[in-house]
Order: C-alpha cells, then sequence, then structure tokens
C-alpha cells in the first residue's frame, strides 16, 4: 500500500463518518470492532474470503478497506470478462 492508498482509505473513512453524522475516531474504532469479530470467528465456515485475503493475521483497519476493495474491483472484472 503507497501514499496514494492511504490518502485515498482516509478520505474513505472520511465520507462514512460524514454520512453517519460520527467522527472519524468513531468510525475507525467500529471498523476495528468488526474486524476483531471477524477474525475470531475466521476459522468458522463461510468465513473463507477473510482467511484468503489476510491469511491468520488480524488486519488494520487501512488493510482490510484496501484488501476489500482490491477483492470487490477482482469480482467486478471477472464479471465483466464474462
Amino acid at each position: 500500500m503507497n501514499e496514494r492508498d492511504r490518502r485515498r482509505i482516509q478520505k474513505i473513512i472520511e465520507q462514512v463518518a460524514v454520512k453517519q453524522s460520527a467522527s472519524i475516531e468513531t468510525v475507525r474504532r467500529e471498523m476495528q470492532i468488526a474486524i476483531n469479530a471477524a477474525f475470531s470467528k475466521r476459522h468458522e465456515p463461510g468465513h473463507e474470503a477473510f482467511i484468503s485475503m489476510f491469511g491468520d493475521r488480524k488486519p488494520s483497519v487501512e488493510e482490510f478497506i484496501f484488501g476489500t476493495a482490491a477483492l470487490s474491483a477482482l469480482q467486478m472484472w471477472k464479471e465483466w470478462s464474462i
């Protein structure tokens, strides 16, 4: 992840904060709570995508946004190329 990616991710977090009428800190904290919950269930059936994206480590908020955005872009590309 480069500096440009980090700025884009920060802008996404800021946009979510505005849309939810919340502070940036609240958005980051709530996202980290959700990441922690997903991490604790990563070995349960149906959570294979988490392991395929992050392995057996807990991602930061930035890594999670970056990873899910990349996965979403890949899925869209696959749909378009059919």
